[in-house]
């Protein structure tokens, strides 16, 4: 109903009508009493005009979470430009998506598109690390002597690195450890080849066992190296290496003063005698103190082995180190 305002009113005059009291302030009229409500449904859209509720003229926090129904924003009250993004299953999309429309599935955590006349393929989304690894795979033990005839040393077990490679959380990923090969038995016999080490994809090759009377060095990351002797028909060829991994086993001599062959290393051939090949420092993924992959010297020499991991043979029966797989997360 109007409300009729006295005429010509002085500053300070109050009305009451209604159970509502106005007092005047020289200018307008203010409520100072009573309800000053709108009456539910009274506002409708089609009594606003275009615009005409603005940012400015919301109070902040007048509108929450607990002031707004449950799916009363749709996107058909969107901008045309804009898009929510619906949350689903495979199972549960949208009947009828328009060109455009944005889901996530939360059982293949994919998001997709509609493309007007089916969905995209979706983008996967799944958190990662990155990660440094270093594989190196078991030793070759080395050959065993015999009358006459002194031993191959065995290779050094292969090793791969790799930087940054990324793993995705919840997934497993192979991983097989090997070991070093075992010696020759007695008699004059070839050395066991190491067993090689797998991660995921990777895999590191194990090292050729050291060479007997009868057999060459074996192959394999880094070949075995080869036996030396007098006796007639001495097999002397140390094993070949594998590309990239290791270096071949050095060769046994069969005349004076018969030394044997060393295994093949990461970083280097074997030789006769003092040594076997080297191996190499992997300061970004051990920090700096592992040596990999060296081979081993044979049973009668006096050099000593050069690698504490992956080593071959260092005597008569002697069994090939073992392998190791380091993997190092950034903490940063």
């Amino acid at each position: 109903m109007a409300i009729n305002f006295p005429d010509s009113p002085n500053n300070g005059d109050s009305f009451t009508s209604n159970n509502k009291t106005w007092v005047f302030d020289g200018t307008v009229w203010n409520i100072t009493s009573g309800t000053n409500s709108v009456a539910d449904g009274a506002i409708t859209a089609a009594k606003l005009d275009n615009n005409s509720v603005t940012a400015a003229k919301i109070a902040s926090d007048a509108v929450t979470t607990a002031k707004i129904a449950n799916n009363t924003i749709t996107q058909a009250k969107l901008d045309s430009t804009l898009s929510a993004v619906t949350i689903c299953t495979s199972s549960t999309k949208p009947t009828s998506p328009f060109t455009g429309q944005t889901i996530f599935e939360t059982d293949t955590n994919k998001m997709k598109v509609w493309l007007g006349s089916n969905w995209s393929s979706g983008t996967l989304h799944q958190p990662t690390i990155s990660v440094d690894f270093l594989v190196v795979a078991g030793g070759g033990g080395a050959g065993s002597s015999t009358v006459g005839v002194s031993n191959g040393g065995g290779g050094g077990g292969g090793q791969v690195s790799s930087s940054n490679q990324t793993l995705v959380l919840g997934t497993s990923y192979s991983v097989i450890v090997g070991s070093g090969g075992s010696g020759g038995a007695s008699g004059g016999n070839r050395g066991v080849s190491g067993l090689s080490t797998t991660f995921n994809t990777t895999v590191s090759v194990g090292g050729g066992g050291g060479g007997d009377y009868t057999f060459t060095g074996g192959n394999g990351s880094s070949g075995g190296g080869g036996a030396a002797g007098s006796f007639a028909g001495v097999v002397n060829s140390g094993g070949t290496g594998t590309a990239g991994q290791g270096f071949n086993g050095g060769n046994g001599m069969t005349t004076a003063p018969y030394t044997t062959g060393s295994g093949g290393g990461a970083g280097g051939a074997g030789g006769q005698g003092a040594g076997g090949g080297s191996g190499y420092i992997h300061s970004s993924v051990a920090g700096g103190t592992t040596t990999t992959a060296s081979g081993s010297t044979p049973a009668n020499s006096s050099g000593t082995d050069r690698g504490t991991a992956g080593n071959g043979g260092t005597s008569g029966t002697t069994t090939g180190g073992n392998a190791k797989l380091i993997i190092r997360i950034p903490l940063s």
